[in-house]
């Protein structure tokens, strides 16, 4: 919100997680699409919201707002031919039943935002996080 609505430096900004089912292992990375004579601002901001959640957690707001909007994705995505097909794959190649769709949906409606800022804690640590800027910043 922050990059996008309130400073206005990025076209769209967020983050995501990619849990893998065979190995113990994930990875979580963030995102912003910007103007290239922007990129020092972007970068700082990224870093700057990172930062605060990590030293303050986030707030139950922040917290049901993204579920919220993780769930609309996650029904919209449900009209998508190529989506419903890949969570299928999905299901049949782990040999996991398709209730499990829901399943997940119920586990994360229920996390606390106390659990969630404690495993931010846990596992990320803004000191060894790489940003990496992509485009062409040589362009006025």
């Amino acid at each position: 919100t922050r990059l996008r609505e309130n400073v206005g430096i990025s076209y769209g900004a967020g983050s995501y997680l990619n849990v893998s089912r065979l190995y113990e292992s994930s990875t979580w990375g963030v995102y912003a699409f910007f103007n290239p004579t922007k990129v020092d601002l972007v970068e700082s901001a990224i870093k700057d919201e990172i930062n605060k959640a990590f030293k303050s957690g986030f707030t139950k707001e922040e917290m049901d707002k993204t579920i919220t909007s993780w769930k609309n994705e996650r029904k919209t995505s449900l009209g998508n031919d190529n989506y419903l097909a890949s969570l299928i794959n999905g299901h049949l190649f782990y040999g996991t039943p398709l209730e499990e769709f829901d399943t997940l949906e119920q586990q994360v409606e229920n996390l606390k935002v106390d659990e969630v800022n404690k495993i931010l804690k846990k596992y990320i640590k803004p000191e060894d996080l790489v940003l990496v800027m992509a485009g062409d910043f040589n362009k006025k």
